[in-house]
């Protein structure tokens, strides 16, 4: 099972904005393979399907990017999740628009939700950078 979370915020004003570059990508991929409605917890909103015959669950956090910790963190040790299954999905002013790039562990580049992800959990899980 990979967990894809996208880092976003919740409010509607916030919707289109390049800071919620996760939660726009995970609506697409959502939209594209049929996954199943979202469903919500206290602290993220949460759906599951297959890509190419991998199970997906997709992971919206509800505690606003730079808290994205304290969500990570509840999925993590509720489902006892390695960090290697989590992938991170989040904007970066430093990636040419249109472009995706991967990363391994690492620093969080002034990112403040990946710092919040990596102070919680640790940081050893993929960032998909868009």
């Amino acid at each position: 099972m990979i967990y894809l979370v996208g880092l976003g915020n919740p409010e509607t004003k916030y919707e289109k904005t390049y800071h919620n570059i996760g939660w726009i990508f995970l609506d697409h991929l959502h939209k594209k393979y049929n996954f199943d409605q979202f469903q919500h917890n206290r602290l993220y909103q949460f759906s599951q399907g297959k890509i190419e015959n991998t199970s997906i669950t997709m992971i919206k956090p509800n505690t606003y990017v730079n808290l994205s910790g304290q969500a990570v963190q509840f999925l993590q040790k509720y489902k006892n999740i390695s960090l290697k299954n989590i992938k991170v999905i989040h904007d970066d002013i430093e990636v040419p628009k249109f472009t995706i790039k991967t990363k391994m562990e690492g620093g969080s580049a002034g990112h403040n939700g990946i710092r919040s992800i990596s102070s919680a959990v640790g940081s050893e899980y993929t960032r998909i950078r868009i």
